[in-house]
């Protein structure tokens, strides 16, 4: 589960360490939640600095279990 802290990279291609700064939950609209949208975290990425990406795309590389 990617929260706050977490340290990430893309589950995909080369892709540096980053650290989750915010995670942005799916909409809810009244009591329904719009699951067509995706996740969204803002990572600080060790090379380039802050993007948004999708959680699906992430991997959590600290996860304790």
């Amino acid at each position: 589960m990617i929260k706050v802290g977490s340290l990430v990279k893309m589950k995909w291609g080369y892709s540096p360490v980053g650290v989750v700064t915010k995670v942005t939950p799916h909409p809810v609209y009244g009591h329904i939640v719009d699951v067509d949208l995706p996740q969204k975290a803002t990572i600080v990425w060790t090379d380039i600095g802050k993007t948004n990406e999708k959680t699906t795309d992430l991997k959590v590389l600290d996860e304790k279990k």
